[in-house]
């Protein structure tokens, strides 16, 4: 079992401690005792073909609700890099069944993965686990299907400010670990499986959807398609097979948090993308396609075209929590 982008823990123990084998993965020293890779799962992702692969990508450049400094994010395209890291998951060809967790970011409103996916939106405390610590969780599941939720929904009444952590890391460390979600943890570890043989699938109504995977290149084409589309930049290099951009600089600057220092890539047309500007440097239509002239990111124009094309927050139906993925 592959388990990528966790340092503390909590899904790799409780894998161990029902017999699987790990090899968990970040850029963070391990908090545990089992083997771990201190570095990019991508390094390490084709070693070998792996029974499971569980994904936590980094969410904090596209979250629907930093409503402050999406704008600056998306107009920089460290939004678009950190969606592209979501879907290069996703399409991992390296594992039978991949799951990839994600809370409310925005990657999904531009790119239908439920071809060949199921989602699922669920809070942990409907795992039974405590409210104090309730946690909204999205989850993209490859062949297989998580166990039925038997909780009611106990939200937790204020969560700490990120003005409360002495530092960037530690508020990260604190909302990313899932030590506090162990029953959530064991529902991954229990998941209903698909029947590899020539039946298909087990009881659980789950359909084998191995060969409709699309792979990574299909898929950031489309997203970035329809990225352009809704009036959003879109980087010169964002068909890099490694989900990431090419320069060392622009690499480094990923990790960036907040609004940013103003900078932007170089931009493309997507090959996909209608013939024209689309609005698709700025969104406003008001300049010519040109990518040196750039809007400024605290206007509403991001958001404007966002919500004109996409529905946002509060509007979004309920994802099914169980359940065959919907077809199309």
């Amino acid at each position: 079992m592959l388990v990528a982008c966790e340092f503390s823990g909590a899904l790799t123990h409780a894998l161990q401690t029902a017999g699987f084998s790990t090899l968990s993965c970040d850029f963070r020293l391990a908090l545990h005792r089992f083997p771990h890779y201190l570095g990019d799962v991508r390094d390490i992702v084709g070693l070998r073909h792996w029974e499971r692969a569980y994904f936590f990508p980094n969410c904090f450049q596209h979250l629907r609700g930093d409503d402050q400094c999406l704008p600056f994010k998306i107009d920089d395209c460290r939004a678009f890099w950190a969606a592209a890291m979501v879907l290069w998951c996703l399409s991992c060809p390296n594992a039978d069944i991949v799951i990839v967790e994600q809370p409310d970011t925005i990657v999904y409103d531009y790119v239908d993965v439920t071809g060949f996916t199921s989602l699922c939106e669920f809070r942990t405390s409907q795992y039974g686990d405590p409210g104090q610590h309730d946690k909204f969780v999205r989850l993209a599941i490859r062949n297989a299907q998580l166990p039925p939720a038997l909780h009611p929904e106990c939200h937790q009444t204020q969560r700490p400010s990120h003005l409360e952590y002495p530092d960037p890391d530690a508020r990260d460390r604190a909302r990313s670990s899932w030590m506090p979600h162990r029953n959530t943890c064991q529902a991954l570890v229990n998941l209903l499986i698909a029947d590899s043989g020539s039946d298909g699938i087990e009881s659980d109504g789950v359909e084998d959807d191995a060969e409709a995977v699309p792979s990574y290149a299909t898929l950031i084409t489309r997203f970035a398609a329809n990225w352009y589309c809704s009036g959003h930049p879109v980087p010169t290099d964002y068909l890099n097979q490694d989900a990431q951009p090419t320069s060392l600089e622009w690499r480094l600057y990923q990790n960036t948090r907040g609004p940013g220092d103003g900078r932007r890539p170089p931009l493309t047309e997507p090959t996909q993308a209608p013939y024209g500007d689309c609005g698709g440097d700025d969104g406003s239509g008001q300049y010519g396609h040109d990518s040196l002239k750039r809007f400024h990111p605290c206007a509403p124009t991001a958001f404007v075209h966002h919500d004109r094309h996409h529905l946002v927050a509060g509007k979004r139906p309920r994802l099914h929590l169980t359940g065959t993925p919907p077809s199309g």
